[in-house]
């Protein structure tokens, strides 16, 4: 009676222990692929983000005269932040916020 307990019980830890090596590899492996796809950013400088911006700002607001002023481009945490850089002028000038990983454009207004 007590060896078959200790049989039972003996497979019993086998069997979890088969259980989590299973389930870390899984998660270690799903991890990597999906940083090595998420750590590649489609817009990796500021210079390809602003090219990107004037060229949604020139679909968006063709009549304005925003290529006149100095663009700058920041660098948040997943995305570039693009806005004219209007230091010393006033009125309404156009922004955007471009995703890095892919490029989507998530904002897009005059402020």
């Amino acid at each position: 009676m007590i060896k078959k307990f200790i049989v039972v019980t003996v497979s019993f830890i086998i069997a979890l222990v088969i259980v989590f090596i299973g389930i870390s590899i899984y998660s270690y492996y799903r991890n990597v692929v999906s940083t090595r796809i998420s750590d590649r950013d489609y817009i990796p400088d500021e210079e390809t983000a602003i090219r990107i911006a004037l060229a949604v700002w020139d679909a968006h607001f063709p009549n304005d005269s925003h290529t006149e002023l100095p663009v700058r481009a920041i660098r948040r945490s997943n995305y570039w932040e693009v806005e004219v850089d209007a230091t010393g002028w006033y009125g309404v000038f156009p922004r955007v916020h471009i995703r890095a990983s892919d490029g989507r454009i998530l904002f897009l207004a005059k402020v």
